[in-house]
């Protein structure tokens, strides 16, 4: 994989892999539409302590590494089908 890919291609690349695979296809296909939601759920938000989002932030950007998990201080209730946000 080429060291700079956008969020994108690195989702479409994972699923190229998952197809190329050994997996059961059940387990392949379950993966993919986990991978698929980030196609579609907007990457992050950003706004001011206790106020509304003022934009959005695209993923893969460096801005002084990576976000804590606490980062709000427990004040978002901001979930993902995937997971935790890290």
């Amino acid at each position: 994989m080429p060291a700079r890919l956008s969020a994108v291609e690195r989702i479409r690349v994972r699923i190229d892999e998952l197809f190329a695979s050994d997996q059961d296809l059940g387990q392949v296909l379950e993966q993919v539409a986990r991978l698929s939601v980030r196609l579609v759920m907007p990457p992050g938000l950003w706004g001011v302590w206790s106020g509304p989002a003022f934009g959005q932030i695209q993923p893969g950007l460096t801005l002084g590494g990576p976000l804590p998990f606490d980062a709000s201080g427990g004040q978002t209730t901001s979930r993902s089908t995937d997971g935790p946000f890290t």
